[in-house]
């Protein structure tokens, strides 16, 4: 219950803001089909072809839409539908189905579950958004081929309620008549939650049981911003919350009075604001919230859409086009980073008992395939006369793996100049902090490298040996367990004494009550959600050497995370 004496319901908040209105649950079209098999498999491929035109001209049309009231970035998301509709490995697949008897939805339905179940397999919430683009395209496909396509319309007020809801539903919705969005699935990088925030519609997600929860017409308020569901609020309530909504537009032009401006503390000391990103969708993405530069630039996805191993000149062309789209920003382009859970069939890896601590990251590119790694370095250096390019090797735990990468890297550097090929000589060399160990000799790492990027998410989980997917031991998987801070404090007490930049990447980053520990610490780049970049940049300028002196000490005598955690409120208010 809250202080309004309501029931109240705690989600993940996917796009901030506050809704009121009634819920209505979206009606999805009718996709059971019965699989009966074709008398003429020639005659069903045109069928099936002749929904994927269809698909292809609708979703352009909407994109195209799209573009024209929100921007280019926003539409990518579903022309990158489009692709996936297209793609030659899937179309093939389906009509190699059709010909050896299924009928059109089953070949797309089976096909489709296929590459979804492939990438939702994968414990990395941009791979996994894969898997739902796929799900939502055979949702559509499969629909056309029935007649039987949702619709859109709903009246003003209402608050969509769902167990997951598309990416191509949500970018027809019109913000004036939708209140809210709540699902039981989704987090803030799934599709469905860009768009959201693009439309500024309010989204929370990971509202249990959703249709035992809510009956059509339950009237609700949703607390975008702390991730909460109220229901059936009192009028008094209600007039509260139409206030705080005043408020947070007052904030927000606040926080727009900072776009453009350098990141600066209160004493002009200045801090990079990045973005992570895996493709160039979640890149302009990026750009259009007003990023410094990206922190990290994932190469994975680019590896796990194709068959093959992606040419030089495939992934010089994508690390072009990122770095063209920067306009001189940093792009830090982290080099493959493949095993634990992500595999990639084609590379034939083996099997291991324990991958997460096993041939993974930089230890397959060096151990297992060097000439892979050096066709990607070779990519990236020659993208680097296109923009300001950083290479960060992934999953560093000792100076000789730091040594033999950066002995691989000459090499293709020699390549270039036999070769005759121009690249930027001076491309810096970074690598990730996210072990225990090179946690540990990052003094001895500060001399091989120009930077450090600390990986709060897998260090968190190595040095207290806890999965955060695992419930039974949520309570040890947090970044707030002084041994973890104390390590991030070695971390970047090393970089800042060898003269190094070193920067936060994972959740921490964007975490308002630390940082004032990170400022004390000696951080200089945080990358962070595209949403978060104006309200932090405004934090970073409240806050002083004079007001942060003192706080790692202060850390350093707590004995447990409960403590810490009391401090650091104690110290934001």
């Amino acid at each position: 219950m809250s202080e309004y004496n309501v029931k109240t319901l705690n989600g993940t908040t996917c796009s901030k803001g506050i809704g009121i209105g009634n819920v209505v649950f979206v009606e999805k079209n009718d996709i059971n089909f019965d699989a009966v098999r074709p008398e003429d498999p020639g005659d069903e491929i045109e069928r099936y072809r002749e929904a994927s035109r269809k698909y292809i001209e609708k979703t352009k049309r909407f994109a195209d839409e799209l573009e024209e009231s929100l921007g280019k970035e926003d539409a990518e998301i579903l022309r990158a539908h489009i692709s996936l509709a297209t793609d030659p490995e899937l179309d093939g697949l389906i009509v190699k189905m059709i010909s050896s008897g299924k009928c059109a939805e089953a070949a797309v339905s089976n096909v489709c579950d296929i590459f979804s179940k492939f990438f939702a397999g994968i414990d990395d919430e941009v791979v996994k958004q894969k898997s739902l683009d796929i799900k939502d395209v055979k949702r559509q496909l499969i629909g056309i081929l029935l007649d039987s396509e949702e619709d859109a319309g709903f009246e003003k007020g209402s608050v969509l309620a769902s167990k997951d809801i598309e990416p191509s539903l949500v970018a027809v919705l019109s913000p004036e008549n939708i209140s809210a969005i709540i699902t039981e699935s989704g987090n803030e990088n799934a599709h469905s939650a860009i768009l959201a925030r693009a439309l500024r519609i309010p989204f929370v997600s990971g509202i249990r049981n959703i249709e035992e929860r809510f009956l059509n017409g339950t009237k609700v308020i949703v607390d975008g911003t702390e991730g909460k569901v109220y229901i059936s609020p009192n009028d008094q309530m209600i007039a509260d919350f139409e206030e705080k909504k005043q408020i947070a537009r007052n904030r927000e032009l606040e926080f727009e009075s900072y776009r453009g401006k350098p990141t600066l503390t209160g004493d002009n000391k200045q801090i990079s604001l990045m973005c992570n990103a895996s493709s160039l969708v979640e890149l302009r993405n990026a750009i259009e919230n007003d990023c410094e530069g990206i922190g990290l630039f994932r190469t994975e996805m680019l590896f796990m859409r194709s068959d093959h191993a992606p040419t030089e000149e495939e992934q010089l062309n994508l690390y072009r086009k990122a770095a063209e789209l920067l306009d001189g920003r940093p792009l830090t382009i982290r080099t493959l980073d493949i095993g634990g859970d992500k595999n990639i069939p084609y590379l034939k890896m083996q099997q291991e008992s324990n991958p997460f601590l096993g041939i993974r990251a930089i230890r397959y590119c060096l151990k297992k395939n060097p000439e892979l790694f050096k066709v990607q370095i070779r990519a990236i250096l020659r993208a680097s006369l296109y923009g300001n390019i950083r290479i960060m090797l992934p999953m560093i735990s000792d100076v000789s793996e730091a040594i033999e990468a950066k002995t691989l890297i000459d090499e293709a550097k020699e390549s270039l100049k036999n070769d005759e090929i121009p690249f930027d000589n001076d491309t810096m060399i970074g690598c990730m902090i996210e072990t225990p160990s090179a946690a540990i000799i990052s003094d001895i790492l500060a001399g091989q490298f120009d930077f450090f990027s600390i990986g709060t998410n897998d260090l968190t989980g190595y040095v207290m040996c806890s999965d955060r997917g695992n419930i039974d031991t949520a309570y040890l998987y947090s970044v707030y367990q002084p041994a973890v801070l104390r390590l991030v404090k070695l971390i970047t007490r090393n970089a800042v004494k060898a003269g190094i930049p070193v920067g936060i990447c994972g959740e921490a980053a964007q975490d308002e009550r630390l940082l004032p520990l990170f400022l004390d610490f000696g951080i200089t780049e945080l990358s962070i959600g595209p949403g978060e970049i104006l309200e932090m940049r405004k934090n970073i300028s409240e806050w002083d050497q004079k007001k942060t002196e003192g706080v790692s000490k202060q850390i350093d005598s707590k004995k447990n995370k409960e403590d810490i955690i009391h401090y650091l409120n104690e110290i934001a208010d």
